[in-house]
């Protein structure tokens, strides 16, 4: 069994009562639930080592491998129904805080809490209502039991109070509603839970019994309160209410006395806080008793004869569809149905630091996710650095190659552009000859005819120089006038920019002994302009050996 329980959908409620432990496993998928397994440990109520043993006794039993719905005592909560002003629908749980900062006797901030909206009719809603119901436990308290499971083995997904669970299980057996208040007692060892469901709320007290003196009939010892079964499964039905002859203890007259004086006086007292919070005492419609009252088997007759109406036991199998089941396991049933969802009042007192906790693995994983994509950015980036490193060495060595062989070349290079230079200037210079030419001509035949018949040359020396043909000329005059005359008559040429005498001297002509004037003239004559394709300026000093040329000369002598 335990085997086929491990692969199926169950819902599992761990109720931590005042006497024991109890655990629940339903089928929810069933219409109504079934009851797969019920076990239950008992424990002193005290020490935390004696609430471990019981826990892990219980996970022992039965196969507890799915998270859980935990159950803390009510004795241990503040379980009230506040009516909070709702200016905003965003902001019900700040007016739902400061509704029950007002019922704490310390700060909100160190309990653990949670709510539930309530319906006009005493029914429950998912909307924000009239009225919402609120537990809350110190957070000491809910951190100290969730450590105690986290030890035994046991995953817990959600808290609630044993009281609101047994409401759970009440509407679950299609508890009455309307406007008649409604009561569920609940016994648990010495503990009476009274719940009250009236059509504005839901109110919750508890009550110590006074400790019962059991007197053995036929030899039978004491009974404990919870009982304990050793493996899954059904567990044995609990004894009728009233059948005191079926156990064998009993209470003597006066502790029964007592024991109605006490259900008396704390009936009482809670019609009147009733009756202070929603301004009338409500009527009672019925009353149903759960748990086991073996140990108080007149709990019964004493609730009726003090609230005044007929008090009905609350059986399991109402609640769940179950062969054989005991009464004191309703309120673990409550749990579990809660974890199954069938539950119409489901607080969860630990949702506050699930959605911490839910939101912390979201941005821790967020941060994961950054800090990954960063580190992948940043393994990007450097790949992309490191090949444009190697694309930079790579043209680098490339320009290194270039340089060596253009080093290797330059010599080369540089007598092939020196010997190109040459070319081109000497090519320049015969062009710009052959441009001359006939303008060199022209002016040696107008010094020729511009030659007087008493003037004669000995000597004719022109130099071609860009842009200009210059010289001088040599010669004998009969008189200072024919010199004048010759002057004048070069002059009169606009091609002759400069024609002025050096020197002039009378001297005798040793051929036949007359006296003549010696002269010599600077001539300076204009030819085209020079070409627009000149060597560089860098490169004329390496073409100026080969441009250098001796000054042409023509020297005519007449008698």
């Amino acid at each position: 069994m335990c085997c086929l329980l491990l692969f199926m959908s169950v819902s599992i409620g761990l109720e931590i009562g005042s006497a024991a432990v109890r655990a629940v496993l339903l089928d929810p998928r069933s219409k109504p639930p079934r009851l797969l397994a019920a076990v239950g440990a008992p424990w002193s109520g005290t020490g935390g080592d004696d609430l471990l043993r019981a826990i892990q006794q219980v996970r022992r039993s039965l196969p507890i491998k799915s998270p859980v719905v935990l159950g803390l005592p009510t004795p241990a909560a503040i379980i009230t129904t506040v009516q909070p002003l709702l200016v905003s629908r965003a902001r019900s749980d700040l007016a739902v805080r400061f509704e029950l900062q007002q019922q704490l006797p310390y700060d909100v901030s160190q309990t653990a809490w949670h709510y539930h909206w309530l319906s006009h009719n005493g029914g429950t809603q998912a909307e924000p209502g009239p009225a919402a119901v609120v537990a809350a436990v110190k957070h000491s308290i809910v951190q100290e039991r969730l450590t105690l499971c986290q030890r035994a083995g046991v995953s817990v997904k959600g808290v609630q109070v044993n009281a609101l669970a047994l409401g759970n299980a009440w509407w679950q057996a299609g508890g009455p509603g309307g406007r008649t208040a409604s009561v569920v007692v609940r016994l648990d060892g010495r503990l009476l839970e009274w719940l009250i469901i009236t059509s504005n709320g839901l109110y919750v007290f508890t009550t110590l019994l006074p400790a019962p003196t059991l007197a053995p009939h036929g030899g039978a010892g004491p009974v404990p309160a919870a009982s304990t079964h050793g493996r899954p499964g059904p567990v044995p039905p609990a004894a009728p209410l009233g059948a005191a002859s079926v156990v064998s203890a009993g209470l003597s007259q006066s502790q029964e006395d007592q024991l109605v004086a006490r259900l008396a006086t704390s009936w009482e007292g809670l019609q009147k806080h009733l009756a202070a919070v929603t301004g009338a005492c409500p009527s009672i419609s019925a009353a149903q008793l759960v748990g086991d009252t073996s140990s108080y088997p007149t709990c019964a007759e004493g609730l009726q004869r003090a609230i005044g109406c007929a008090v009905q036991p609350l059986s399991l199998e109402t609640i769940v569809r179950a062969e054989k089941g005991g009464d004191e396991f309703v309120a673990a049933c409550g749990l579990a149905l809660q974890g199954g969802g069938h539950a119409p009042l489901s607080l969860n007192l630990i949702e506050g630091a699930m959605r911490a906790a839910r939101a912390a693995r979201v941005n821790r994983v967020s941060q994961l996710l950054g800090v990954l994509c960063a580190l992948l950015a940043t393994l990007w980036s450097g790949r992309g650095i490191v090949e444009s490193l190697r694309s930079r060495e790579a043209l680098l060595e490339q320009y290194h190659t270039q340089e060596q062989s253009y080093q290797l070349l330059r010599p080369e290079v540089r007598a092939i552009r020196k010997h190109q230079a040459q070319l081109e200037h000497r090519l320049e210079q015969l062009a710009y000859l052959a441009r001359t030419r006939d303008r060199v001509t022209r002016s040696v035949v107008q010094l020729t005819d511009a030659l007087p018949d008493s003037l004669w040359l000995t000597t004719l020396d022109l130099t071609k120089t860009a842009p200009h043909v210059a010289g001088a000329l040599e010669g004998y005059a009969q008189s200072f006038q024919g010199v004048t005359q010759f002057i004048d008559r070069v002059k009169a040429a606009p091609e002759w920019v400069t024609v002025k005498p050096q020197a002039t001297s009378v001297m005798t002509d040793s051929a036949t002994g007359a006296e003549v004037v010696a002269f010599t003239i600077q001539l300076q004559r204009l030819l085209v302009e020079p070409s627009a394709d000149r060597p560089r300026a860098e490169e004329e000093p390496a073409a100026q050996p080969a441009a250098k040329k001796k000054p042409s000369s023509s020297r005519r002598k007449q008698r």
